[in-house]
This record gives structure tokens, sequence and C-alpha cells, in this order.
């Protein structure tokens, strides 16, 4: 039993349905042995795929009927899945069709997951392939029985797409376990072992399938030349893995030139933008420190005013009190602390604190209480007036000092955004200098590929000429054909020289074999070359 995932995610229904319903190139069907689907309502293949098209383009609409809310992450790919089950030789017998369909459904029924109980994922649901639509298509065109199936990974009900997630060990485990349910265990020796190994935490690393177009140039060489056929693939399997071993160190170094690239210009923006904030820290400090200075300089211009005005008050105070020892000096007293000009007009207020109603002036004249508080008043006002100058002053050097430093700051800001565009720039260019260098190194190992690969056809070519391939039955050569009729001695020396050339070749092959063996031990296989 082989499980080979053909297609994980496509998205063309109809070109799929093509290759499977049809012989390859032609519009015929005499390759198909049979169809059958489910989950479809219809039993007509041509109808099945249509209807496994219609119902991915109505996703959409299938989710918002079945609550499915719309956010979270989306789900990448096509729903066009296509699989292949096929058996072995020694698997064929009492194999029927209605086997086929079980072993196929049985496989799907592996796919998907449950979510519901994990802790990490919100709105968790259940959702296996055996809930997708399919349809199963048997081809005959080959020596081995195989059946292609065409898998709709959005749900019919709810719209989600089906998860994917380690399908193909899945499907390994399950063809493992079939085939010991019918005892054909022995015949994929390589996919137990490695899923034993997986079941020890170990990881397990296939190889590819043999390339399509190596394929197609060994078919046509004589079952007769085996050994120069591995001998020739493993010297073209050689010169391959050295061109990719180059490929893959070019890569790297791609890789790390252009992470170099993005470490220098994050260093030298990070070294801009961090002597920006030091230059615009050195202008806060600089306006800080003019301020200062600034201010210290005007109220030290204004100390002496403010000890002149005290001491005028202070005289004032003083002889207020001794003009209230007598009747003309608290006259005096009043008659000061009246503004007569507010007084007669009536519609202004006196600036100097002095009183300007009838009732003040009469407070004023009969009490020297009110006489000494409209004293202090005026006092006040003069103190007022001269604070509010200096005041005014030192909001004047605040306002002149912070228009420099804003001026500076604008200054040193645009300084910055141009040393910023200008490292993007340069590091721009110096990235479109790399990759250009990249696409030459790339360029050239392409011409190596095609020069490599042109190589191994025109190799297989010749080798084709030599020993093409027996219309009949593949039957080993006789030595007694290879040296013809001729001289006995020649013949005897001719095959001699056969019997050495072919254990030669058979020392050189069991030399490769054993090295590759070692290569790969621990790595495992796929399970499309288990066997």
């Amino acid at each position: 039993m082989n499980v080979k995932i053909v297609t994980k995610q496509g998205r063309s229904f109809a070109g799929a349905a093509a290759y499977l319903l049809h012989d390859e190139g032609r519009n015929t069907s005499e390759r198909v042995a049979w169809t059958d689907t489910q989950g479809l309502g219809t039993k007509n293949p041509e109808a099945a795929w249509r209807v496994m098209a219609a119902t991915a383009l109505d996703a959409e609409r299938l989710k918002r009927q079945a609550g499915v809310p719309a956010s979270g992450r989306k789900q990448a790919g096509g729903p066009v899945m296509h699989l292949v089950l096929s058996w072995a030789e020694g698997e064929i017998e009492n194999l029927s069709a209605e086997e086929m369909r079980r072993a196929a459904r049985e496989a799907v029924s592996k796919l998907g997951k449950d979510s519901t109980s994990s802790k990490k994922v919100k709105n968790g649901y259940r959702y296996y392939g055996d809930e997708c639509q399919m349809l199963m298509v048997a081809h005959n065109d080959k020596a081995h029985p195989h059946v292609h199936i065409l898998l709709n990974r959005v749900h019919p009900l709810h719209g989600r797409m089906l998860p994917d997630g380690n399908d193909q060990l899945k499907l390994s485990k399950w063809a493992q376990k079939y085939q010991e349910r019918h005892g054909n265990e022995h015949l994929t020796p390589q996919r137990t072992l490695n899923n034993a190994a997986r079941e020890r935490g170990e990881y397990v690393k296939g190889e590819p399938p043999t390339p399509r177009h190596q394929h197609e140039a060994m078919k046509g060489v004589s079952e007769t030349q085996a050994a120069r056929k591995a001998l020739l693939l493993a010297e073209q399997t050689r010169r391959a893995a050295a061109i990719a071993k180059e490929q893959r160190t070019q890569n790297r170094r791609g890789r790390e030139a252009l992470e170099k690239l993005q470490r220098d210009v994050r260093v030298r923006l990070e070294a801009v933008e961090r002597s920006g904030r030091e230059s615009l820290a050195r202008v806060e400090a600089r306006r800080k420190e003019r301020t200062g200075r600034g201010l210290s300089e005007v109220r030290d211009a204004y100390r002496p005013k403010w000890g002149e005005l005290y001491h005028q008050l202070r005289a004032e105070l003083a002889g207020f009190r001794q003009n209230e020892e007598k009747l003309v000096g608290r006259v005096t007293n009043a008659l000061r602390a009246i503004d007569f000009g507010a007084l007669v007009g009536g519609d202004r207020q006196a600036e100097d604190g002095r009183v300007s109603t009838f009732r003040e002036a009469f407070g004023v004249l009969a009490s020297r209480g009110a006489r000494e508080a409209a004293l202090k008043t005026q006092h006040e006002r003069r103190e007022e007036v001269l604070r509010r100058e200096q005041k005014a002053r030192e909001r004047e050097v605040r306002e002149k000092e912070t228009r420099l430093a804003e001026a500076s700051r604008k200054l040193r800001l645009e300084q910055q955004k141009r040393l910023v565009s200008q490292t993007r720039r340069d590091y721009l260019s110096e990235r479109e200098k790399t990759l250009g260098e990249q696409q030459k190194v790339r360029e050239a190992t392409r011409g190596r590929w095609r020069g490599h690969q042109e190589a191994c056809r025109e190799e297989w070519r010749r080798l084709v000429k030599e020993h093409p391939r027996s219309q009949g039955p593949a039957q080993p050569t006789p030595v007694r054909d290879v040296v013809g009729t001729g001289d006995p001695a020649r013949g005897a020396a001719l095959i001699d020289s056969e019997r050495e050339r072919r254990e030669r070749l058979r020392a050189e092959i069991d030399a490769l074999l054993a090295k590759e063996k070692d290569g790969r031990s621990g790595r495992g296989d796929r399970d499309g070359i288990e066997r």
C-alpha cells in the first residue's frame, strides 16, 4: 500500500477532474475502471466535481448561515485535495473494487482534526475528512491497481476548510496499520521503521522521488543495463547534489548579506535617533540655562526698585501715623485717601487704591481704621503695579528663549529627518545592489542547472541509443550472444573481459549503495519510495 498526496491545496476542480476522468493527453476514458462518490448526492462524476466547485465558491455564505465568526486567521490555500492509493504486486490478490472504496474512505477519515479540546484554540471545532465531498476514480493504465481521490476541503454544511497538518504522516500510519491487518507489512519495512522512529520522538526526513525527466529518460534503457543505469544515476545525482549544495550556500550568503544590511541600517538609524535626542536635550538645557540667567538679570534689576518702594511705603506709613496725632493731620490723611476726580465723576474707579464713593469718603473722614485701610490698599496697588511690571519682563525673557529654542529644535529635527532619509536611501541602494548581485548569481546557477539537465538528457540518450529497451519481455543477454561465433581464443578473451567488467560494476554499485545507506541512516524514506 502506497499513499501519496498529489495536490494538497489546489484551486481547480475542473483541471483535476479533466485529468482523472480522461486518458492522459486524450479525450477518451479507457483507463477509467470505475468511479464512486461520497456526500455529493450523485454518482455522475461529471456532475460530482461541479457540485464540489459550487460548494467551494459558496463557502462564505455557508459560514454565515452556520454562524461561523468572520474573525480569526483566514485559511490559506485552495479547496482541492488530490490523493492516490496504490497496491503493490503482493497485495492485489483478492483485491476488489469494494475493498479499494473501503480503503479510500478509511484513508480520508484520518485527515483533519478535533480542536474543541484545545485550550489554545478559540471557537474550536471537529472536522475530519470523512465529512468531505469526495470523488473516487480508479485507473487501470498501470500494472498496479490504484485509485485517485478528489477531495473538497470546504465543508458542505458550515463552509470551513479541512484543517491540514502532518497529513502525510497520518496517512503513513494508517497505511502501516492497513497492511498489518492484511498481513502485508513485510512489503514496506522502511515505513514501519520510520513510524517507530517517529513514535520515539526522532525526526525522520524523507527523500524526494525521482524527478520526472529522469524517470522518462530511464524508461528507454535496456533492462539488462541496470548496473550502468545505477552508476549513471548515481553520478548525475552526485553532480546535482554539488550544484544544490553550492546553491544553498549562495542562498545562505544572500540571506546573511541582507540581514547584515538590515542590522547595519538599524544601527545607523538608532545612532541618528540617539544623536537627535541628545541634540534636543542640549537645546532644552541651553534654554533653561539662558532663561534662568535672564530671569536672574531681571530680578537683580528690580531688586533696587523693590527696596526703594519698601522704604517709601514705610515712610508714608510713619507719616500717616504721625499725622493721626493731630486734627489737621487726620484731615490731611483723609483728603489723601479720597480720589475727588472719581468722586465727582461717579463713573470710574480709582486705580491707585483711593476711595471713590461718598460712602467710602464719609468713612475715611470719620474713622482712623478706614483711613489706614485705604492707605494699605494704596500700598498694595503700588506693589502690584511693580510686581506686574517685573512679571511682564520675566515673561518676555521666557518667550524669547522659548522662541529661540523652538527654532533650534525645529532646525535639528529637520537635520535628523534628512539624515534618516539619507540613511534609508543608502540602505535601499545597497540592498538593490546586493539583490542585483544575487540575481546574477542565481542566473548563473540556473545556467548550471540547465547545463546539468541537458548533459543528463544527452547521457541518457546515448545510453538508450547504445542499449535500447527490447520490445518483448526483458531477458538478460547471454555472454555467448555478446561474444558471437568468431575465433574461440578471441571469444574466451571477450568472455573474461565481460566478466571482469561486470564484477567491477557490481563492486562499484555495492560501494555506492553502502555509502548511500550510511548517509540515509536515521533519516528514512518517504512512503512513496519505502518499498
